[in-house]
């Protein structure tokens, strides 16, 4: 996965809240497993998604300082995306049943924990 996010400090840089844009490109290959969210990932079990997604979006952070060295980001947002893929019988062989396209949204939620190395 390749991710960037530039971020816009409203007072000044790792002090209070900021804006943030993103961007990022994902190859994945996911088969049959147990997920968090079953319900959101039923296409995955009894089939093979292999595919490359483009996302981009939005969020809002506010920076707390733990002392000089820690501190940590609980940060909110919205990404959208589109995403390519081949679908495959099942999980480990199979053969290409089809190629689905598809836009989608997700919210993100974010604590990052941040240690300056100075």
């Amino acid at each position: 996965m390749a991710y960037v996010e530039p971020r816009y400090w409203f007072c000044s840089a790792f002090s209070r809240d900021f804006i943030a844009l993103n961007a990022a490109y994902t190859h994945f290959n996911v088969a049959e497993g147990l997920y968090p969210i079953g319900w959101l990932y039923k296409d995955v079990q009894n089939n093979r998604l292999q595919g490359d997604a483009v996302m981009a979006g939005v969020s809002y952070g506010w920076h707390f300082i733990v002392s000089p060295h820690v501190s940590f980001e609980l940060e909110a947002g919205v990404d959208g995306g589109y995403a390519w893929m081949d679908r495959f019988a099942c999980g480990h062989c199979g053969s290409l049943t089809d190629s689905p396209r598809k836009w989608f949204a997700a919210p993100k939620a974010a604590v990052n924990i941040v240690v300056m190395l100075r």
